[in-house]
């Protein structure tokens, strides 16, 4: 049943308006509310409420499976897969504007952009290129890999704890330092996995060489990991913005596929 939910996401999110996931963002709300409530709390205490609604949602699950042949389970794997997909729409709207200025080879407006809409400050155009790169990366490997990664391992339950945590991590309450830590376990495998799929559908030897040197680093932050891989698959330092950017989300579209066919894969076997 993965792979029809999986489908169905997919679908949800390409020719519908969710394209951020589901329209209320559950997950950040229920950070908000509690981070002011548990501010003397103890650190476990607080990360345990974090978590409670995996058992919660865990009972629901047990009680909905087999009833209306399986329906109502679907429909929940669906709900909490949306609940789980990142907000920011990394290959589509998020670097719309930008693409628009960089076609128009307005750099000074794309700098300001970037700074303005993803905090990105860039001396030159190269570096810009770069830049824009990495943060594409990493805003999709956080928004879609690393969830589906966990999602295909240990079910809803599993990307939902991942997307709790990542959220957790960003607000200042007794929770966040825990939050960090387990956010950066469940992000290490996916993210040298996604590092093995840019090799696979980029340049692979320079991207095999730079997965090669975090295979055994535990302490590299998954974004850093992530963007320097990519961008050793993606070579091409001359190419100017706008098909920078586009090149890019071509190699990320492919590692999704390749994601894609393994699990259909392993779902036949």
């Amino acid at each position: 049943m993965s792979y029809l939910v999986l489908l169905l996401v997919v679908l949800i999110l390409r020719f519908t308006p969710w394209r951020s996931g589901f329209p209320l963002d559950l997950v950040n709300g229920w950070c908000k509310a509690l981070s002011p409530r548990c501010q003397q709390w103890h650190p476990l205490l607080a990360l345990a409420t974090l978590l409670s609604p995996l058992l919660v949602l865990g009972l629901l699950d047990l009680l909905l499976a087999e009833r209306a042949y399986g329906l109502f389970t679907l429909l929940l794997h669906v709900i909490l897969l949306l609940l789980c997909v990142g907000r920011s729409d990394p290959l589509g709207s998020l670097f719309d504007q930008l693409r628009q200025a960089l076609l128009r080879n307005d750099h000074q407006a794309a700098s300001l952009l970037a700074e303005r809409d993803l905090g990105l400050t860039t001396a030159n155009p190269q570096e810009l290129r770069a830049a824009l790169q990495g943060r594409m990366v990493w805003e999709t490997a956080h928004c879609y890999f690393i969830p589906l990664f966990w999602y295909l391992l240990l079910g809803p339950l599993g990307a939902l704890g991942y997307r709790l945590l990542q959220r957790g991590q960003g607000f200042a309450w007794p929770a966040a330092d825990w939050s960090a830590r387990l956010c950066h376990a469940l992000e290490w495998l996916p993210a040298r996995m996604l590092g093995l799929s840019f090799a696979l559908v980029g340049r692979f030897e320079q991207a095999l060489g730079a997965l090669r040197d975090y295979l055994g680093n535990w302490d590299q932050a998954a974004s850093q990991v992530t963007t320097r891989i990519a961008l050793a698959a993606l070579g091409s330092p001359d190419i100017n913005g706008a098909a920078a950017l586009d090149q890019a989300r071509q190699l990320l579209l492919r590692a999704l596929l390749i994601w894609a066919v393994v699990w259909a894969l392993i779902s036949l076997v």
